[in-house]
């Protein structure tokens, strides 16, 4: 559907830019808010269809607020006839992205994409919600120095489950599957998307957790295989109500054999747990992931299969081979250019200095990229949408009137060096070793961290600022430790726990909060303490949270990242 046609300004405060996408319920505009002078993401909502899900996905945004993945929410409301809400403005979808590596993704991406996306959705059903539309053009990555990070966006189908146990689910699920065998065509009504929905979806029955994750099983596998079993009915003739029947029926009855047919085991154990647990072990399935990309010896760069082409498109784009090359600035000359904007992996620099025939060339390579700033382990920006105000062009070094390159100022004589240079160890991030408070070790009764230091009194601990306390939460609540966990099943503690995060300057961006074995929902009150200070806050169990922590200060720095971990040997109940 075409973008809708409307007027410049939305609510005299953002000014719509150019189109990104247009749907069924609404389309997405690049806008600037003139309070702030960022760019943003608009998305105006059709009337009437699309005011229904304009209410949902802002319910969803304001309860999921905060949590990593989901894109920061700023604004909603009505000016005229357009009901509208502004987001943070990301890159492009998986989807885009997969159509542009040839609809197919390398093993590794998608091993990289997979621990992402279920410690995700972990933690967007740790609020007891499910998604319900699980798609590639719904995973967008982002941009920047955030350009290797997968966001969730699109919530308009989000919704709150009931808690059941596990013995209720399986009770429930076994009752629908012999309502389904008896008439399968009863009470078709799709929620989500056909070709990844959960066969659950088709028959319009309640969602839970396991049908998010049977969903990206989907996503994972047309990201390696190109294409799902259920695809060539699309070609068959027959009416829609036939076809989704049809599909609900083979995901119904397929086997994981048959649907991961050509792939590694690790996908047939990922589905396999899915269909015999009720509750997702999100530990685990993570796990199977993690052992298969150590077996094939891949790297955890964050160097995904589109990395390279958008900075080879970048490379096309500026230093075609053509026989007009002597209109555009030396060849050389752009290298150093990319090397000092573009902070391009140092794959593509080896590939760059292999082209470069001419010794006096490399080394003047050599000399230029010791004088540039540190490159970053992060992928260079990538551009958000093709359009004519994006990257600008590097400025040219010859003029077109200009038939020759220019001679050479360099003051001393020309080196002799035939050594190599290593490109791969201008990865400063690469090298930068872990933070002295880096977490070693996480035990029932306590922690070992890497500077030696261990806990192991049944004391918490907490990190801030490079700096490790011992941390004792329920002290403040009777010292019991049990009375972490209210009456809701939440975990809630006194507001004196975090005073030491509001004593600290800068105060850190981020705290992960580990909650022992399992994951607790976090209480509004516990929440807004924290959100009050100017901290996001991210909760996950403390073998995962000890793991994030350690690569996000090693990443972001120590002062940016803080964590809050309880002993695993705590069971909240």
């Amino acid at each position: 559907m075409k973008p809708l046609l409307v007027k410049k300004f939305i609510n005299n405060r953002f000014e719509l830019i150019r189109p990104i996408s247009g749907g069924s319920e609404g389309s997405v505009y690049i806008a600037r808010d003139h309070h702030t002078g960022k760019e943003l993401a608009i998305k105006l909502y059709h009337e009437p269809s699309g005011h229904k899900s304009y209410h949902r996905e802002v319910n969803g945004y304001r309860y999921l607020a905060g949590l990593m993945g989901v894109p920061k929410f700023y604004w909603a409301g009505q000016d005229q006839r357009y009901h509208a809400t502004a987001i943070e403005l990301l890159g492009p979808s998986l989807a885009h992205l997969w159509r542009d590596c040839g609809r197919r993704f390398s093993l590794k991406t998608v091993l990289l994409l997979a621990d992402q996306l279920i410690c995700r959705f972990q933690e967007l059903h740790s609020r007891n919600c499910v998604h319900r539309d699980i798609k590639p053009e719904n995973l967008l990555i982002g941009v920047g120095r955030k350009a290797n990070r997968v966001y969730v966006a699109d919530l308009g189908f989000v919704k709150r489950y009931s808690a059941l146990s596990d013995r209720q689910i399986l009770k429930r699920e076994r009752h629908d599957r012999r309502e389904c065998e008896k008439n399968p065509g009863i009470g078709v009504g799709l929620q989500g998307t056909e070709v990844y929905a959960a066969w659950r979806a088709h028959y319009a029955k309640p969602q839970s957790p396991r049908d998010d994750m049977e969903s990206l099983g989907y996503v994972l596998v047309r990201f390696l295989k190109g294409h799902l079993p259920w695809e060539r009915l699309w070609a068959s003739a027959c009416t829609d109500l036939e076809r989704q029947i049809a599909v609900a029926e083979m995901k119904r009855n397929i086997r994981t054999e048959t649907l991961c047919k050509g792939l590694p085991s690790a996908f047939n154990l990922y589905f396999l747990h899915i269909l015999l647990k009720a509750t997702p072990d999100y530990t685990y399935l993570r796990e199977i992931f993690l052992r298969l990309f150590r077996r094939e010896g891949f790297k955890d760069d964050q160097i995904y299969d589109w990395t390279f082409k958008q900075e080879a498109e970048l490379l096309r784009q500026h230093c075609p081979d053509s026989t007009d090359q002597d209109h555009l600035f030396p060849r050389d000359q752009f290298i150093y250019i990319i090397v000092a904007m573009h902070s391009p992996s140092p794959q593509l620099l080896r590939a760059l200095r292999t082209s470069i025939s001419a010794p006096n060339v490399t080394n003047r390579l050599c000399a230029n990229t010791r004088s540039v700033s540190p490159i970053s382990r992060i992928t260079p920006h990538v551009q958000t949408y093709r359009n004519n105000s994006s990257h600008a062009r590097p400025v040219r070094m010859v003029p077109r009137a200009h038939t020759a390159k220019p001679a050479s100022r360099d003051r001393g004589p020309q080196s002799t060096e035939d050594t190599q240079t290593d490109f791969a160890a201008l990865n400063v991030l690469g090298n930068i070793p872990a933070p002295t408070t880096a977490i070693d070790a996480c035990l029932d009764n306590g922690f070992h961290l890497d500077n030696g230091l261990k806990l192991t009194n049944g004391d918490g601990l907490l990190l801030v600022g490079g700096e490790a306390f011992s941390w004792r939460p329920w002290t403040a609540m009777g010292g019991e430790k049990n009375a972490m966990v209210n009456k809701k099943g939440q975990f809630e503690v006194d507001e004196q726990a975090w005073g030491l995060l509001g004593l600290v300057w800068p105060r850190p961006d981020l705290l992960i909060i580990g909650m022992g074995a399992s994951v607790f929902p976090l209480s509004p009150e516990t929440r807004r303490q924290i959100n009050s200070l100017g901290v996001r806050v991210e909760v996950l169990d403390t073998r995962n949270a000890a793991a994030q922590f350690n690569l996000l200060a090693t990443e972001r720095g120590v002062s940016e990242i803080a964590a809050a971990m309880i002993m695993i040997g705590w069971k909240g109940r």
